[in-house]
């Protein structure tokens, strides 16, 4: 009898643990925009990769499943441009050397990700209305990316009779995987309605259907870091 109460009593205790570690909301909506650059990307000829990156738009969306008051599992969809810039010795139509100019080098206009993320949570309980109130999350996060692009140059003329200034250099659209992780940071004006913040560091492995140069920049990675904020909403 005395093994019978203790066992009644032990799950009962389980039972409380686990139900305070059940969530308040089960499910997240949120939407973000910030900024993001790039490392340099490597794989192509340094030549065509520019030594200077660049700050470029970031806007994402995600649903998310709250598991437990302390896990989180979802889906990201993010989009930003890529560009790099460098100096670039012009050549002149007549096959004579002009002066270097300053390139802008596009990797992507813009690379989209469809990533699933995992993370764990910190939660901070209100103590006056019992719901969760912040949460400190960090996490990995692994998926597809998409970079679209048309693998054209553009030019304008030079002063110099003959001679072209290729201000641009466009890569060509490709597909791969990415993987990285976040951290950010939630709070909830309402129970349902807060505001987010995150950080996040990804590595893209790229492949693409730039032909020129013998496929020369038809394999690429790169390191790519968004910074956002926006506003998340939870049912």
């Amino acid at each position: 009898m005395k093994r019978f109460i203790l066992f009644v009593l032990a799950l009962s205790g389980f039972t409380k643990t686990f139900a305070q570690d059940l969530p308040d909301f089960r499910w997240e909506l949120g939407v973000r925009a910030g900024v993001s650059t790039t490392s340099l990307p490597t794989g192509p000829d340094v030549y065509y990769t520019g030594t200077k990156s660049s700050w470029n738009g970031n806007y994402a969306a995600n649903i998310q499943y709250n598991i437990t008051n302390k896990w989180q599992a979802g889906i990201d969809m993010s989009w930003s441009n890529w560009s790099t810039s460098g100096s670039w010795m012009q050549s002149g139509t007549n096959g004579q050397t002009a002066m270097a100019k300053n390139v802008t080098f596009v990797l992507a206009q813009p690379s989209v990700s469809f990533m699933g993320r995992f993370n764990r949570l910190i939660p901070f309980i209100d103590a006056y209305t019992q719901y969760n109130k912040a949460n400190i999350y960090y996490g990995i996060a692994l998926g597809m990316q998409t970079a679209n692009n048309d693998a054209t140059s553009a030019y304008n003329t030079l002063s110099e009779p003959g001679s072209n200034n290729n201000n641009t250099y466009h890569y060509g659209s490709g597909i791969g995987y990415s993987a990285g992780v976040q951290i950010g940071f939630d709070y909830y004006i309402w129970p349902n309605l807060g505001i987010n913040i995150e950080a996040a560091a990804r590595e893209a492995y790229m492949w693409t259907n730039d032909s020129r140069l013998n496929g020369i920049n038809s394999e690429y990675n790169i390191f790519y870091f968004p910074i956002t904020a926006g506003i998340k909403c939870r049912f």
